[in-house]
């Protein structure tokens, strides 16, 4: 077998194909179609020599065009000259790439050009055993069947919407390199990563298109992924390595900053306005946990971020699915990037995402414990956690809270506490979260706060800077994307019918779950916010004290302690509890002291 080449350095367009080198073989245009490298090599001078020419005309005049525009930038006074100049540039190029006839204008071209470069990345040649079928379509959909065994499990269902094309010259009782173009660049590298049979296996690989940007955004080492963990339901993550140097990178924590609600993608709410190296401006972050922490950025909620389903029907049934899902989401960044796997790592989420941090810590813990993988998770955090949300609802109706309100306000939140309490007892999660919402904000109008997150009454921060969204936004869609060459939008926002069906899921009691992870050797640490409207702190502390595991009564016992007269903490075993001077949102309200906390639980 050799490998052929065809090239056109104009367009940057490359093809590399398999063909046969047995000269014994009858001649395959008496029974098959042509050889391989012959119909490339007619393909070159009939569709890319014609155009190599063009092609460098068009290059050269789109970066006239670029300068002008350049000017225009600028603010340059003459511009009515530029407009002129720049029209009669894109007609030139249209004249220059009149062929024979036929006028292509510059955007036709450029978009074959893209087209044929994108479809590159999706085709793999894999070497399968010779079809007995004649010739036709029979054989070609025996050569489909071949395939499926060759493919990770994941794509055995997309198997039928591959195009297949045979390559060679026909080799009854032997294999032949058979072309296969999948629907999407990640089924192609799914395919790349496999361990095919012996005997089989991948003989061609796609063509990476490289440029200056393949590292990422910004200048620091990165790792991303798009992952599909199961029929429809696609997932992306985004590593930061603290530094360039190995070495260094080994000596750091890492940490796995997770979705904090059903709206936050990490990939851009926690890096660009949080914690990552860079700013919604993209200026550095001074204050970047990066210098700390290598940091893996998972969008592990559908729908949001780069994170996405095929259709509604791809959506988590549960949170036991959704912790399911991130799981091997984290296996596949630990297949991927195999030198992390002896690292200490530490997960973290804040507010509802804590349910899906927990669920897959749990998973992640007991196979752990199990060596059914290899990694070493120390620590889940767990900010601001949804436990048991009908407990959220009942504090205020405590009898120790009467004489805060007047006799007409207390009775409407007993009447409340009564709704939460029987829609839990019922499975109607919806009715309890909904119960949660109207506690919350009838308690926001009667100390008349500006938001529902903070009861101090000095916090002025509404939390919802709509510009601040639009931009981000922008800046995922029109920059993140095309650096990190991704196939979907980045959203931060879902229809009502999404929002209502995450939210019955993350409503229920997962009191269980902690109890599961604390039969493990991984910590659990739960910090709580001082202020915090919606989870309050009161409810959080019955909550660490209620666990029910081996330490729970040492833990009750336990002394609380004041760290730097800030932040309050009480541990035991793997069991950490703190509370921070903060609202619901901690990242956001207090994030030196959250840091703080993070920092002092990986260097224990």
């Amino acid at each position: 077998m050799v490998l052929v080449s065809v090239k056109c350095q104009s367009c940057k367009f490359e093809v590399s194909i398999i063909d046969s080198d047995d000269e014994n073989e009858e001649d395959s245009s008496t029974n098959t179609s042509p050889s391989v490298a012959k119909t490339m090599e007619k393909l070159f001078k009939k569709y890319l020599a014609p155009f190599s020419e063009k092609i460098s005309a068009l290059e050269s005049s789109i970066q006239s065009i670029r300068s002008d525009m350049n000017k225009l930038a600028e603010g340059s006074k003459s511009t009515s000259k530029h407009f002129v100049q720049l029209d009669k540039r894109i007609t030139d190029v249209e004249k220059k790439l009149s062929t024979e006839g036929q006028s292509l204008s510059s955007d036709e071209i450029i978009a074959e050009i893209v087209e044929r470069q994108k479809n590159e990345t999706k085709v793999v040649v894999l070497n399968v055993p010779e079809s007995a079928k004649p010739v036709g379509v029979d054989r070609l959909e025996d050569d489909r069947k071949q395939i499926v065994p060759l493919l990770p499990e994941e794509l055995s269902t997309a198997a039928p919407k591959f195009k297949l094309r045979r390559l060679g010259k026909t080799a009854t009782g032997k294999t032949r390199p058979l072309l296969v173009e999948t629907t999407t660049s990640q089924e192609a590298r799914l395919i790349l990563r496999s361990q095919p049979p012996e005997g089989s296996g991948i003989i061609f690989k796609p063509k990476e298109v490289k440029s200056d940007e393949e590292k990422g955004v910004g200048s620091t080492k990165q790792n991303w992924s798009e992952v599909t963990v199961r029929e429809g339901a696609h997932y992306f993550w985004w590593l930061y390595n603290t530094s360039s140097s190995k070495a260094i990178s080994k000596n750091k924590p890492l940490l796995i900053s997770l979705s904090t609600e059903i709206l936050n993608g990490a990939s851009g709410v926690n890096n660009f306005e949080q914690i990552g190296p860079l700013d919604i401006d993209l200026n550095p972050r001074d204050n970047t946990w990066l210098k700390d922490f290598n940091i893996l950025f998972i969008d592990n909620i559908l729908g949001c971020g780069f994170s996405y389903v095929d259709n509604e029907t791809n959506y988590a049934s549960s949170s036991d699915q959704m912790g399911e899902d991130t799981f091997a989401v984290i296996k596949d960044f630990f297949n991927k990037v195999p030198e992390f796997r002896t690292i200490p790592t530490y997960m973290m989420s804040e507010n509802s995402g804590t349910v899906i941090a927990a669920k897959t810590a749990s998973i992640w813990s007991q196979a752990q414990k199990n060596k059914q993988i290899e990694s070493n998770l120390k620590a889940v955090v767990l900010g601001a956690p949804w436990i048991s949300l009908v407990d959220v609802v009942n504090f205020w109706a405590k009898p120790s809270n009467k004489d805060k309100f007047s006799e007409e306000e207390f009775k409407e939140i007993e009447e409340r506490a009564r709704n939460a309490t029987e829609a839990e007892e019922k499975g109607e999660y919806w009715e309890l979260f909904y119960s949660v919402i109207l506690q919350v904000v009838a308690i926001q109008d009667h100390y008349k706060l500006n938001n529902v997150f903070n009861l101090s009454p000095s916090i002025t921060t509404n939390y919802s800077d709509v510009k601040k969204d639009h931009k981000l936004k922008s800046l995922m869609n029109n920059h993140v994307k095309n650096v990190l060459r991704l196939s979907h939008e980045w959203k931060n926002n879902v229809d009502f019918t999404v929002l209502m069906g995450y939210a019955e899921k993350i409503a229920k009691p997962i009191k269980q779950t902690f109890d599961q992870i604390l039969k493990t050797d991984v910590r659990v640490v739960v910090i709580a916010g001082e202020n915090d409207l919606f989870i309050p702190a009161p409810t959080v502390t019955s909550w660490v004290n209620s666990f029910n595991w081996e330490n729970k009564e040492a833990f009750q016992a336990a002394k609380q302690v004041d760290i730097d007269n800030k932040i309050s903490m009480k541990k035991y075993g793997n069991l950490e509890y703190y509370i921070i001077e903060s609202g619901y949102l901690l990242i956001v309200d207090n994030p030196q002291d959250l840091k703080k906390v993070i920092i002092r639980v990986t260097q224990e």
